[in-house]
């Protein structure tokens, strides 16, 4: 069987290589978004007969690092089952130590607030309250778009995590929600049975990551006509 030669013509071999280096050095520095961004801009620089055989090795550079992920699972379970408990831990000393004691301090401050004659001015308050609610929206915005781009993220993780529990561990999922409406406290063996199933997950979002985000940076890219700046190219 005859495989396909790899034809990149020698006066883009420069360009190639400084891209690949580009891109392993922000893998190096463990900057996705910038190694997608790199990867975009070499992308639409690249003739058409080269773009792909360079996008071809940075995805499997991405598929290498996933590989090495999974390779580390066990590893990553015990960080994954430690930041797990740590955060149940927390959750339940709260929930334990619900009481007027927690919330002194802050009844304290504003009271204090309260008595302080600045603050009992209308117009400062006015103004406070303006600030705070104009504030508010941007924060609120920011976090929408934040919490948006980040479920849209983590929906590999998720779907791959909830499929992989519903075919291979419904009993437990089931036992472990009967444990947390007896208890009101999650299993401490939760964190050990998720934590493998997430890091193929993580795995697989790399990989999705590395072969749609560079595309998706390059149509960006062509669209604000990044590409018109270099003499020569036709992207």
């Amino acid at each position: 069987m005859k495989l396909p030669r790899l034809k990149i013509p020698t006066r883009e071999l420069p360009l190639v290589a400084l891209g690949i280096a580009a891109v392993l050095v922000s893998a190096i520095l463990k900057q996705p978004l910038i190694q997608y961004l790199l990867v975009a801009m070499f992308f639409g620089v690249l003739s058409k007969e080269t773009r792909w055989t360079f996008w071809t090795m940075n995805f499997l550079i991405a598929a290498f690092n996933a590989f090495r992920l999974l390779l580390s699972t066990d590893r990553e379970t015990v960080v994954l089952d430690s930041i797990f408990r740590v955060s149940a831990g927390i959750a339940e000393r709260l929930v334990r130590d619900r009481n007027a004691s927690i919330l002194a301090p802050a009844k304290g401050a504003l009271v204090g607030l309260g008595n302080n004659p600045i603050l009992r001015n209308p117009v400062v308050i006015t103004v406070i309250s303006i600030v705070m609610i104009v504030v508010g929206v941007v924060i609120w915005a920011f976090s929408v778009v934040v919490m948006v781009v980040f479920i849209a993220m983590m929906l590999p993780v998720i779907g791959h995590l909830t499929l992989m529990l519903y075919i291979f561990h419904r009993d437990e999922v089931v036992s472990m929600m009967e444990y947390f409406i007896a208890n009101e406290s999650v299993p401490e063996y939760m964190g050990r049975l998720i934590a493998p199933y997430m890091v193929q997950g993580i795995a697989i979002q790399m990989l999705l990551m590395a072969a749609i985000l560079p595309l998706v940076f390059y149509r960006i890219l062509r669209r604000i006509g990044f590409y018109k700046r270099f003499p020569g190219i036709q992207s």
